[in-house]
């Protein structure tokens, strides 16, 4: 009779367990009714359209979208009288895994928002149940997105189920958020799939390792289809983290060592991953970690862990559950920093944790009141949404990366862009390193990368403006000094030319012969150094980001380009600059660099051969840290003069007077040929605002009227630039107002003034040592026949200059097929010059290129093209 009692019971439990979790839900769902009412409400307050309640959703959704039909036996299935949504200009974008809690919850609420501001059109969703199919159209439906095209897998579920055919046809883009171990089985079928290529967006970089060099194989030229959803970078805590270190950096203070302890509960669904996966849970969650540690602190050269041999489980052959070693390991990074690094994998009533403390180095003068303590602090878990913060971010930069051209999208930067599929691959070699050193304690060295990704000639890619088309045959996205050495060495075994890209910001092309690789270096963006008034920087480093770190710290620049967008590579290569006859382009301030050769030469370059090579069309080497002068930060305020002459000409006496000034350290003047000039000058006052490059603005509404762009016979108008000595200003700008074709009239000039530089090849202001030089911009339009520029060659030319800016637009002479490919030699530089540009100073460029020809006799090319046609 016992026995019957414990029956009732258990199932008297089992009832009472069952009435407590409907309770919680039904308390769930009015708290969700009273959020959604209170934000119904607000909607209502604003004007805005109401929102369907879930059950108007529900209906509107089945009036809409046809359920699915049975599956058959074997293949997923969808409704087969559901249409795809209208065609759009925006990526089509699919979930897989629609159903995941990290989906739901993260990813599907700002595709929503991207959805509704025209940045892509969510299409189609995928998940192994029909339920998490329905859970996630729900979402979306009460977020306004009704026509949502449903798949699933049959029931039972295969081991690996797939979407059919038809869900890769309405998509352009998915997200791939699934378990850890079934991501390179997910982007193996992807990348075989005929026709149209699909990008991919994947969730975790989760790659097995060892690093699998069949999926590396399968994936070459393919993989630049894919983006690793890396949101742990891009959390608002970090970057100000980042930040703050970085201020630290530039004030002195120099990272001794750190520790990161992460802490992660056990997972019992299988989404950590499973005995197939090296490293378990560490992948799964550690890799974020490592990602910070790469992005503060650069490549991770070993791992190594110290501990008792007894305590490690081969990481291998143990399932995702069980607990990693506790000691905690050390890595090694390139730049010599070592730090510890502790993951543990507790029970799952646990807390989770994650804390990164970096010990720093007093500066002997402190430039900046010291901290309490040598250390900061990132308590990651302790952010808001710690999980899922910088999401939409990463997002936003993983869309504009697999779809660059796509309508909506900002347009394709390297500079900030670090979502590439490579990044992730390197993630997970650290992880290995990590996860062996767990099995067998002792140092293991961190693979490298060695493939270099394959592209097809389609694939082109523009500048941040829109207006540059570029075609690539390779790309490589390489991330420290070693990866450029061994891409350069592969280029050069191949025959190919090198084109190192930043920011892309220059509207010209400088196109050396075909074949091309692309070399990217998104993750070379970080600042290494100051001692005394010298900084150094790896070429990615957003100039904006440098200003702004130094003048927290009391320094600057002499003179600055108002675009502080580009990276500081991408400025010193362009000769970019500001206006100020005290002061040359950024490349001036150039002290020496470290470059690889393009045949793989590691080089410590002094200050004039870093000049030299800077500013090189087509680049002889790849920048990889560069060193500045920077100077005490001044401060200025603005002042507008008008130096227009009663002809509507430029009052160059006047303009004289006021650059003679000492209290004047720029002067950018503004000309409406046959209407007016007006200068803006930069003053130095106590009471001003720091200098940054931008403090011309904002203009006066006479300056606004005067700057306006001119409306053209069609098309979008750019501007371009020619350097002139400055005494020979006053008669270029008579010969520009008495032009007989009268095609400068009422055409905006901007006259701009450097210091002349024989240090620099390619600057604007190079080939003029000691002098001044004047710089007049001119606005043109693509659809112009090229007059314009040839005038203005011509009267350049005419008065000893005709030099121009390589960061301007400025029309190509000829397509680059037509020019001769280059030859497989030992040709240590190859100089291109179109003849209206070569003729006013290619003395000067030939004079500068013999000066850099290496001393082991590397031949020299030139190649002259003629656009007389």
């Amino acid at each position: 009779m016992e026995q019957p009692a414990e029956t009732d019971a258990a199932e008297t439990d089992a009832a009472r367990h069952i009435r407590i979790k409907r309770e919680r839900e039904a308390r769930r769902s009015q708290q969700e009714e009273r959020k959604r009412a209170k934000k119904e409400r607000a909607r209502l307050k604003r004007g805005l359209p109401a929102v369907p309640s879930s059950d108007e959703a529900t209906a509107h959704q089945a009036a809409h979208i046809p359920k699915p039909l049975p599956p058959p036996s074997s293949t997923s299935t969808t409704s087969s009288t559901s249409s795809p949504p209208a065609a759009s200009s925006a990526p089509r974008v699919g979930l897989i895994g629609c159903g995941s809690w990290f989906s739901l919850k993260h990813h599907q609420p700002h595709l929503c928002k991207l959805h509704h501001s025209a940045c892509l059109s969510v299409t189609a969703v995928f998940s192994p149940s029909e339920a998490s199919v329905q859970k996630s159209l729900r979402l979306l439906s009460r977020a306004g997105l009704p026509r949502v095209a449903p798949f699933h897998a049959p029931s039972p579920a295969p081991p690996l189920p797939l979407p059919p055919a038809a869900f890769f046809d309405l998509v352009d883009v998915c997200i791939l958020t699934v378990p850890t171990d079934l991501v390179p089985k997910y982007l193996r079928h992807i990348a075989g799939l005929p026709g149209r290529p699909v990008h991919v967006i994947a969730e975790k970089p989760a790659l097995p390792g060892p690093p699998a060099p069949d999926l590396l194989s399968a994936l070459e030229g393919w993989a630049g289809n894919v983006a690793v959803l890396e949101n742990w970078a891009l959390k608002p805590g970090y970057r100000k983290f980042r930040a703050d270190l970085e201020n630290l950096v530039l004030a002195g203070w120099r990272p001794r060592t750190y520790s990161l302890d992460l802490c992660q509960p056990k997972d019992k669904s299988g989404w950590r991953g499973t005995s197939e996966c090296l490293g378990g849970a560490l992948r799964d969650v550690g890799v974020h970690g490592v990602r910070l540690l790469r992005d503060l602190f650069g490549e991770v050269q070993s791992a190594s862990t110290t501990g008792d041999p007894a305590l490690s489980t081969p990481a291998a052959s143990t399932p995702a559950a069980a607990p990693l070693p506790p000691p905690p390991s050390s890595l090694s990074h390139e730049s010599g920093l070592t730090g510890s690094f502790c993951f543990s994998h507790p029970a799952p009533s646990a807390d989770p944790r994650a804390l990164l403390t970096v010990h720093l180095d007093m500066p002997s003068v402190p430039s900046v009141s010291p901290p309490c303590s040598s250390t900061i602090t990132y308590d990651i878990s302790k952010e808001p949404n710690w999980c899922g913060g910088g999401v939409a971010a990463a997002l936003l930069d993983a869309l504009s990366f697999v779809a660059p051209s796509q309508k909506g999208l900002r347009a394709r930067s390297s500079m900030n862009n670090k979502m590439s599929f490579e990044e992730g691959v390197r993630d997970c070699l650290v992880v290995d390193a990590l996860a062996r050193s767990l099995e067998s304690p002792g140092v293991v060295p961190v693979g490298a990368l060695d493939f270099v990704q394959l592209r097809g000639a389609a694939n082109v890619y523009s500048n941040t403006t829109g207006s540059t088309l570029k075609r690539y045959d390779f790309v490589a996205r390489c991330s420290s000094s070693s990866s450029i050495i061994q891409c350069a060495a592969a280029a050069s075994r191949m025959g190919v030319r090198v084109t190192p890209v930043g920011g892309e910001n220059s509207m010209w092309e400088a196109a050396p012969p075909a074949p091309r690789l692309r070399l990217e270096t998104p993750a070379m963006d970080r600042i290494l150094d100051i001692s005394g008034d010298l900084v150094t920087v790896q070429p990615n480093v957003p100039l904006r980001r440098l200003v702004d770190g130094l003048r927290a710290s009391g320094w600057g620049f002499g003179s600055l380009p108002i675009l502080l967008d580009q990276t500081v590579a991408g400025c010193v290569a362009t000769g970019s600059h500001g206006s100020s006859s005290k002061y040359g382009c950024v490349c001036d301030s150039l002290e020496g660099a470290t470059a690889v050769t393009l045949h793989g030469e590691l080089l410590q370059l002094s200050s004039g051969e870093a000049r030299l090579a800077a500013c090189r069309t087509p680049p002889s080497h790849v920048l990889t840290s560069l060193t500045l002068r920077v100077q005490p930060l001044k401060r200025v305020r603005r002042e507008e003069v008008d130096v227009g002459s009663e002809s509507g000409g430029v009052d160059v006496a006047r303009l004289e007077e006021l650059r003679s000034r000492e209290d004047v350290e720029g002067i950018w003047v503004h000309w409406r040929v046959g209407s007016g000039a007006v200068a803006v000058l930069l003053v130095i006052s106590a009471d001003g605002e720091p200098y940054c490059g931008r403090n011309w603005f904002p203009y006066s509404d006479r300056l606004n009227e005067i700057t306006a762009a001119p409306v053209l016979s069609g098309g979008q108008a750019y501007t371009l630039q020619y350097s002139t000595p400055a005494p020979a200003l006053p008669r270029l700008l008579s010969a520009i107002q008495n032009q007989p074709t009268n095609r400068f009239s009422d055409l905006p000039l901007e006259i701009k003034f450097l210091r002349g530089s024989g240090d620099t090849a390619g600057a604007p202001n190079s080939g003029w040592p000691g002098q001044s030089v004047a710089c007049v911009n001119a606005w043109w339009q693509m659809a112009d026949a090229g007059e314009l520029t040839r005038d203005l060659e011509r009267l350049c030319s005419a008065h000893g200059g005709g030099r121009f800016h390589l960061g301007k637009w400025h029309r190509p002479s000829i397509p680059p097929p037509a020019l001769p490919p280059p030859p497989a030699r030992d040709v240590a530089l190859s100089v291109i010059l179109p003849v209206y540009n070569a003729l006013p100073y290619l003395g000067h460029a030939v004079r500068d290129s013999l000066r850099s020809v290496p001393p082991d006799g590397g031949r020299l090319e030139i190649v002259v093209s003629d656009d007389c046609r």
